[in-house]
């Protein structure tokens, strides 16, 4: 299977599970917390909203156009620390897991 193909159904998935969590947000945070310098906008941004504002759209870009993907990903290991551990979470730290992985093996 292509790597971006794969890729997207993951980014699909990890958004749909956003919605499932109701952790998917309507309003958009401000213009200086999306500007963040620091890993995951850790410092303006829960890691949920870095997620669909930062991280999502930019790899979307990355795999519409087909552009290279970051040579690494511990996208999975932030989120255990940010998120409670609860069963509700388990598939959407799947998920990212899964992200990780095919990341991490292009």
């Amino acid at each position: 299977m292509d790597k971006y193909f794969e890729l997207a159904n993951i980014v699909d998935d990890i958004e749909d599970e956003l919605r499932c969590l109701q952790l998917w947000q309507n309003d958009r945070p401000d213009t200086l917390a999306l500007q963040s310098t620091k890993p995951f906008c850790s410092d303006t941004l829960q890691f949920e909203q870095w997620l669909q504002w930062v991280f999502i759209p930019r790899l979307r870009l990355l795999i519409d156009n087909e552009l290279d993907l970051p040579n690494q990903s511990q996208i999975h290991e932030y989120a255990r620390s940010c998120l409670e551990q609860t069963p509700a979470h388990e598939r959407f730290l799947q998920l990212l897991m899964e992200l990780d992985q095919l990341i991490c093996t292009q």
